[in-house]
């Protein structure tokens, strides 16, 4: 696997995992252990949602501990917080969530891209 899919692989799917366990976590009650359980019987399509996000967060975990291995921390590193732009991008078109587009919202997510960009460009003193 190449570093520049490792890092797609990494965003995409700890997006994926958050908008998963998001949709999941609707329908779950946390106030004791005996709601958690409860939940967990009466909606097992919601926990078998959080499931997957979980297996999908750590597979992309493991791909990304590749990248690391192959790829500068500093340049890595700052790449993931495009997984933000992407739940955002989703948020509002996926069933369960449907997280609504603000302006407040797309500025942060604006600056991110930029700062991302930012962070990727070579620096005249010869940092690749």
């Amino acid at each position: 696997m190449s570093v520049p899919i490792g890092i797609l692989t990494s965003i995409i799917g700890g997006a994926l995992a958050q908008l998963l366990m998001k949709t999941g976590m609707s329908a779950i009650t946390l106030s004791d252990i005996e709601s958690v359980i409860q939940s967990w019987s009466t909606y097992p399509f919601h926990t078998l949602l959080i499931l997957i996000g979980v297996l999908t967060y750590v597979l992309s975990m493991v791909v990304w501990i590749y990248v690391l291995k192959n790829h500068k921390l500093s340049k890595a590193y700052p790449l993931l917080s495009l997984g933000y732009v992407v739940v955002y991008g989703l948020a509002a078109f996926w069933p369960g969530i449907q997280e609504p587009y603000t302006a407040k919202k797309t500025i942060g997510i604006s600056l991110i891209i930029f700062g991302v960009w930012y962070s990727q460009r070579s620096s005249s003193s010869g940092e690749t």
